[in-house]
C-alpha cells in the first residue's frame, strides 16, 4: 500500500497535480481497483490466446488466414479472448502513419496483461519459449540503460525473463536460471524510422545432460546466441507487461508496438508475426 502511494504522488508531481485526502483513503489494498479509480489505468484490450501463443495485437481484429499466409500469426477458430491488457498511463491505441499501433510514449505508459488462472506461463515451457514484437524506436526516445527500455517484461528481482532495446540499436534478452540472471546482448544498426521485427528464444536444456540456448533475433536475422548451463528456472510472480517492467515500473520504453506475441515453443522465423501494413516508413 506504501509503495503505491508514493508511486502516486511521484506520478501527479510529474504532472504537478496534488494529491487529495479523499483519494487517498477508503483503499484497504493496493488492488487493480485502487489504480483505476485514481486515474492511472484506461481501458482493457482483449488478449487472443491458443493453447501455445499469448497475442497482443492492436489491430481490431485479429489476423486470420484470409489476410496472413503466415501460419505462425494465425489464431483458429476456437481461439479465446480469455484474458485482458490494461492500458496504463496513457497509453492509447491510435494510427500512425496510417499504421494502427500501442502508442506507450507518454511517461510510464504501458500494457499490463491482468493476471489470470488462464494464463499460462511460457518460460516453464518444456519446449522452450518465443517473444517477439514489431516495435517502432527512435534512439532519441530511448534511454542510455538497456534496462530501461523494456519491451516485453514479466520480470522481477533475481526471477522472470524480458526483452530490452539498446539505445544505438540491438536487443538484449534476460531470463534467470537458479536465481541469477544470464543476458544476451545482440548488436544491431541504428534504430531508423520504421517498424523493426524483434524476437527471442530460449532452448531448455536438461540439468547435467544439455544447455539452454538464448537467441535474439533482428529483422528475422539471428544476431546472437548464448549457450549457458541448465538449471531451475526462476519464474516471476507478477503480471506480464509491455513497455514497462513489471516490478521496477519507473522503467519504461518510450516506444510504439503493433503487435506481440509469447509462444511456449521455440519458433522458426519463418513462423514469426507479419509486418504492419501498410509499411510505417511514413511515421514521421
Amino acid at each position: 500500500r506504501k509503495e503505491e502511494e508514493n508511486e502516486l504522488f511521484s506520478l501527479r508531481a510529474v504532472r504537478n497535480e496534488p494529491v487529495s485526502q479523499t483519494e487517498l483513503c477508503g483503499r484497504t489494498s493496493g488492488s487493480h481497483e485502487w489504480r483505476r479509480e485514481r486515474g492511472e489505468c484506461g481501458p482493457c484490450h482483449p488478449v487472443f490466446q491458443e493453447a501455445d501463443f499469448l497475442l497482443i495485437t492492436s489491430e481490431s481484429t485479429a489476423m486470420s488466414n484470409e489476410n496472413s499466409k503466415n501460419d505462425g500469426a494465425n489464431l483458429r477458430n476456437d481461439a479465446k479472448k480469455v484474458l485482458q491488457a490494461q492500458l496504463l498511463n496513457g497509453a492509447s491505441i491510435r494510427e500512425l502513419g496510417y499504421v494502427q499501433c500501442l502508442d506507450l510514449r507518454p511517461m510510464l505508459a504501458a500494457v499490463e496483461v491482468v493476471p489470470s488462472s488462464h494464463m499460462f506461463d511460457p518460460f516453464l515451457s518444456d519446449d522452450g519459449f518465443t517473444v517477439e514484437a514489431w516495435v517502432f524506436a527512435r534512439k532519441e526516445d530511448l534511454k542510455a540503460e538497456a534496462f530501461r527500455n523494456p519491451v516485453m517484461s514479466c520480470h522481477g528481482p533475481a526471477s522472470g525473463w524480458e526483452l530490452r532495446l539498446c539505445q544505438n540499436g540491438g536487443a538484449i534478452f534476460l531470463v534467470t536460471i537458479d536465481g541469477v540472471h544470464l543476458e544476451l546482448t545482440a548488436p544491431g544498426s541504428p534504430w531508423l524510422p520504421r517498424w523493426t521485427h524483434i524476437a527471442a528464444s530460449f532452448q531448455v536444456g536438461v540439468p547435467g545432460q544439455s544447455e539452454c540456448t538464448l537467441r535474439v533475433y533482428i529483422c528475422n536475422e539471428a544476431l546472437g546466441e548464448l549457450c549457458a548451463p541448465s538449471g531451475q528456472r526462476s519464474t516471476f510472480p507478477g503480471p506480464f507487461c509491455l513497455g514497462r517492467n513489471p516490478a521496477w515500473t519507473d522503467r519504461s520504453a518510450c516506444i510504439c508496438l503493433h503487435s506481440a506475441r509469447v509462444t511456449s515453443r521455440v519458433l522458426d522465423p519463418k513462423s514469426f508475426l507479419p509486418p504492419p501494413k501498410p509499411d510505417g516508413a511514413s511515421f514521421l
